[in-house]
Formats: structure tokens, C-alpha cells, sequence
């Protein structure tokens, strides 16, 4: 047991040594505005100029010429297919995952190089989904972001439910992105118990609100994603509450309250049916969590805790939470990751992303186990959905499946945790 222990205390060092290095850069920084994309500039039907995404993954590259061929992004969420003919001689073929951009884009945006290749047949560009991130196949899109910045989506998309994957062809490359064109927002929402938060249903199709039905427009026509507008009541079909708390419809709206305390099921799920006179289209939906300020979390699905000391810093890349109860040394948990900042990722070795919870002086949680004499990364991720400026909320969950338990008296185990994150930003 002392070899798998010393094992697991080395891996611990990478995920120490970097927080340590965090805090000495902070104790000498000034604060500074966080980096702020901006609002949205509307364009009558023509758009909406958004800023372009930031690198946020390992870029994928393969050289493809006449023959034609196949390049799949480092993370599996995007693949796309040249054929043979589209070129006409050898060329550099990159997938760059980045932020996205897209008032209603899901997931992973992508930026396809060389920017601006034009192809003498058309690719075809594949993106696979999740149920996570799309409740809704039936309002699926494809679209990408022209030289000033607008998102255009793409006709004659082709979706397939069973695979969950979504497609579109195209003679150009550019910044690509899938989306839904009807969204119930917020999707993701974080109140305190007690509190309210009204939902809407949001369009962004313009003019063509109408065009309820995978494809969204025909093949080979384009049109520019909209800001963001309010459903007509007549497709509304029914709203429904799953977990604790209370749903109040109110026509394209309704208003959810919650209980008193951080519920046992959490998230709360709210849906509604969408319906295009008396035919069915889909099911949107959102989820509200409960948690006070701080961090709170529950280990194998028991009591939640709340740490509401704490504190959010974003420094030179290298970005931590610390957490713990008033006045008290444990319980405490650490979060460290490199950016970007806002966005899922996966659990890793090393000093890239971490996370740490100490329940008391003698045991600890990790994000990596102990099988055999190896330490393995958890499955499950952190997913920091807003970050803002100084003085704002930043605002996530996590999920570590199998967290190594490391304990002074006892056999190193595993365990499931489950958090949300509401802290405010420091640096």
C-alpha cells in the first residue's frame, strides 16, 4: 500500500507545485479587467458580428491532395471529408478546435485551414453531438463565420439521430460551428434556494421561424443566423418539471422556483414540446441548478456540502478555485486548469487540470484512481460555463467518476463527486 500511496503523492506534486506557482504570481499582480468579447451588434436579417473563437484544444493536421481523404479533430467531435477531385494538388489540411462564437452554437467550434480553400467538389463536414447538447435534433444546424464575423448557416443539413451526428457540405473553409435554432433559455442556469428564474423560448431564425424541420433550408442556400427573439405562443405544446421545486407556464415563458435547500436531484430539468399545428416537432430543454455562493459538492450521492469561502483567480493562463467553510481549515477543495478559461474539459495527468478535496487533515480526493501501480485520469470534466470580469460570478460543474480516495488509515478507494461552482472572480 505505501508504493500505490508514494505512486499517488508524486502525481499529486504536478497538480500542488503548479497551484503553488499560481499564488506566488498573484501576491504580485495588480487586478485588470478580465478579456470581454463584447455585446452582440444586431444586422437587420444580416446577422449578427461575433468575435472569433480562441484556440481551445490540440490542432489536427494531414496533407491531402487529388485522391481525396479523410481528417478527424484530435477530440473526435468533427470530421471532414474531401473527395477525390476537390483539390488539385497536395495541400495542409488542419482541424483547430476553438471557442464558440455562435449565439446558439453547441459544443466545440472548429477553424478549418487553409482559411478560405475552395474545393472543386464539395467536402463534406461532419459534426458528432451528445443528448447533453442537443435535446432538440429536430432544430439542428450547421453554419460558419464569414470575414466579418457573422454566423451563416448552411441548407440541405442531414442529421441522423441513431449515430448522432450532423452534416453539411461545403466548397470553402472558415470557423465552423452546429447549432439549434430554438433554444429554451437559459439552458444552464445557477440560483441560490429559494430563488427564481424565468424561462423563455429563443429563434434565431429571423424571418423564416416557420422552417421548423431538419433541414432548416434547403441545399444550397445560406442565411444569417439572427439575434436571439421571442417564439410565438401557437407553437407551444406543453411545459414540464422534472426534480424539486416549482414550474409556473406562462405561454412562451414560465418561472421556476426553488425549494429551500440544495435538492437531492440536481440539476432541476425543465422542458417544453414544440409543436407546428398539430404535429409534434421536439423537446427543448434546460436545467436550473441550486447552490448557494461558493463551491458545493456530494460524494457518492449523499448530503451536499457548501463551501462558501472562496475565491475564483485567473492569472497568465493558469486559472484556480479555492473553497472551504468559515473559519474552518476542512473541509476544502482545490480546482486548478490552464486556459481557456470557459469550456469543458476533460480530466488529465499532470499540471494541466486538476482537482482536490480534502474532507478532513487525514483523506483527500483526487481526480485521478490507482489501478494497479498506475495513477489514471478520472473520467468526467470540469465545465466552466461563465467567467466575466473582476468581481464577477464564475460559474460551472464538475463531475469526477471514479476521484481516488487517499486516506492515512485506510486502502486508497474510489468515489463519485458531483459539483457546481458559484464563486467570485478575485484576479
Amino acid at each position: 500500500m505505501v508504493s500505490i500511496i508514494e505512486k499517488a503523492r508524486s502525481t499529486i506534486k504536478l497538480f500542488y507545485g503548479s497551484l503553488l506557482l499560481l499564488l506566488v504570481i498573484v501576491s504580485s499582480c495588480t487586478d485588470k479587467p478580465g478579456d470581454d468579447p463584447g455585446p452582440m451588434i444586431p444586422f437587420t436579417n444580416q446577422g449578427v458580428i461575433r468575435p472569433l473563437g480562441e484556440i481551445a484544444g490540440v490542432a489536427t493536421s494531414k496533407i491531402i491532395g487529388a485522391e481525396g481523404g479523410t481528417i478527424v479533430s484530435a477530440d473526435g467531435g468533427i470530421e471532414v471529408t474531401i473527395p477525390a477531385g476537390a483539390l488539385a494538388t497536395n495541400t495542409t489540411i488542419s482541424v483547430q478546435p476553438i471557442t464558440n462564437t455562435n449565439q446558439c452554437g453547441e459544443g466545440t467550434a472548429y477553424r478549418l485551414t487553409p482559411h478560405g480553400q475552395q474545393f472543386n467538389k464539395p467536402a463534406i463536414i461532419k459534426f458528432h453531438y451528445t443528448d447533453e447538447q442537443v435535446p432538440c435534433v429536430e432544430a439542428l444546424g450547421i453554419s460558419y463565420q464569414d470575414n466579418i464575423g457573422r454566423w451563416k448557416a448552411v441548407g440541405g443539413v442531414a442529421v441522423d439521430a441513431v449515430n448522432k451526428t450532423i452534416t453539411a457540405k461545403t466548397t470553402h473553409f472558415s470557423d465552423w460551428s452546429f447549432f439549434e435554432a430554438f433554444e429554451l433559455l437559459p439552458n444552464k442556469s445557477f440560483i441560490n434556494p429559494g430563488e427564481k428564474v424565468t424561462l423563455k423560448l429563443t429563434h434565431y431564425l429571423g424571418e423564416s421561424e416557420e422552417l421548423m424541420l431538419v433541414p432548416l433550408w434547403p441545399d444550397g442556400t445560406e442565411k444569417f443566423l439572427t439575434e436571439g427573439k421571442e417564439l410565438q405562443s401557437k407553437y407551444i405544446d406543453e411545459w414540464k418539471l422534472v426534480g424539486e421545486g416549482t414550474l409556473t407556464p406562462q405561454s412562451v415563458k414560465a418561472e421556476y422556483t426553488a425549494p429551500a435547500k440544495i435538492p437531492a436531484k440536481n440539476p432541476a430539468t425543465i422542458s417544453v414540446r414544440i409543436k407546428n399545428g398539430t404535429t409534434a416537432i421536439g423537446l427543448l430543454i434546460a436545467r436550473v441548478y441550486v447552490a448557494p455562493e461558493g463551491v458545493s459538492l456530494r460524494v457518492n450521492g449523499g448530503e451536499w456540502i457548501t463551501m462558501p469561502t472562496a475565491v475564483a483567480q485567473f492569472v497568465q493562463g493558469t486559472n484556480s478555485i479555492m473553497s472551504s467553510q468559515a473559519n474552518t481549515t476542512y473541509p476544502f477543495v482545490s480546482i486548478l486548469w490552464k486556459d481557456p478559461v470557459v469550456g469543458e474539459k476533460p480530466w488529465a495527468l499532470g499540471d494541466i487540470i486538476g482537482f482536490s478535496y480534502k474532507p478532513n487533515k487525514d483523506s483527500e480526493y483526487h481526480h485521478f484512481y490507482i489501478s494497479g501501480e498506475n495513477a489514471v485520469a478520472s473520467p468526467g470534466s470540469l465545465d466552466i460555463t461563465q467567467s466575466g470580469n473582476v468581481g464577477d460570478y464564475v460559474i460551472g460543474t464538475f463531475t469526477v467518476n471514479k476521484s481516488g480516495w487517499l486516506s492515512s488509515t485506510a486502502t486508497p478507494k474510489v468515489a463519485s463527486i458531483e459539483g457546481v461552482i458559484r464563486v467570485k472572480r478575485l484576479k
